[in-house]
């Protein structure tokens, strides 16, 4: 999770996949990854169900589209996060949307096919952005329709992947603990996963050893993202919980003062308190996810 303080962690590889006015007739051809041309709503027609969600590339071109009526209720769309070690954000932008109806999108895990956030505009016309959390190499799917509405409805559609740096994932699990240094703080990002499609308490969880001197020592977590509700856990080298720190208020530091402690090597897991970053959701993306927080360990 290694990135500079509190500067954003994502460097973005934009995707413009915008489907324009007109709905026109369409057509049973995909073309997921080339362009495909300026006129109608072919592209990637049939898409009505999971099973036939086009297929989209993290780099592809400019798309032509709409969604509507009885015979093209819904629009699927699908894409597979890249193998980035941090996994990464991607952003959805619905925008130009024909003033007949507002955006209704709902984003999915393709291993479950389960729900990971929804959103919808009630009024006609109007933009819908969204943001989701990717591990890597992990495959999600996304419906769009207009909500509560039959009508036609175009509209362009941008898909905006950002890689998260993070040089310490994959330090989901005890047992894949990176090294760091006495008096030498690291930066790493909070929402970084590096496990599966769903984000759980688990998987969200980071986890660093050091080797200490034997006395006192303190462990401290800092520039904590301002959503982010820390807690910090120290266990010796058997596994057996040392001390721990936990805050209730978003952004609060975390510090572990510990003392007695044996010359050796301690775990240090760090976590949200009380359950995990949301993966998904509406707007921008949220601090734990764009910016950076800060681990060090130092000793007299």
């Amino acid at each position: 999770m290694h990135m500079s303080l509190r500067s954003a962690a994502l460097s973005f590889a934009t995707v413009g996949l915008v489907l324009g006015s007109g709905c026109g007739p369409t057509s049973s051809g995909s073309d997921a990854g080339a362009d495909a041309g300026s006129g109608g709503c072919e592209f990637g027609e049939p898409n009505g169900t999971r099973e036939t969600a086009t297929v989209l590339a993290l780099d592809g071109g400019t798309k032509t589209g709409c969604v509507g009526g009885e015979a093209d209720p819904l629009d699927f769309y699908e894409f597979t996060a890249p193998n980035d070690s941090a996994g990464g954000i991607v952003k959805i932008d619905i925008t130009n949307v024909a003033a007949v109806a507002g955006p209704q999108l709902e984003i999915f895990a393709a291993s479950d096919n389960g729900s990971i956030a929804s959103k919808y505009e009630t009024d006609e016309g109007k933009s819908l952005s969204m943001w989701l959390g990717v591990s890597p190499g992990a495959k999600y799917r996304f419906n769009l329709k207009p909500f509560a509405s039959q009508r036609n409805m175009s509209y362009d559609l941008t898909l905006q992947y950002s890689k998260i740096n993070d040089a310490f994932e994959p330090n989901n699990t005890k047992e894949d603990a990176k090294s760091i240094t006495v008096g030498t703080p690291i930066q790493a990002n909070a929402g970084a996963v590096s496990a599966g499609s769903t984000i759980s308490a688990e998987n969200a969880e980071d986890w660093y050893k050091v080797t200490v001197s034997a006395g006192l020592a303190t462990v401290k977590m800092s520039n904590v993202p301002s959503d982010y509700n820390c807690d910090l856990t120290v266990f010796d080298a058997a596994g057996v919980e040392i001390d721990g720190k936990y805050q209730t208020t978003p952004g609060a530091n975390c510090q572990v003062d510990l003392t007695a402690l044996a010359a050796g090597e301690i775990k240090i897991r760090q976590r949200m308190f009380a359950g995990r970053p949301d993966q998904g959701g509406a707007g921008a993306v949220p601090p734990t996810y764009a910016t950076s927080y800060t681990l060090g360990v130092t000793q007299p």
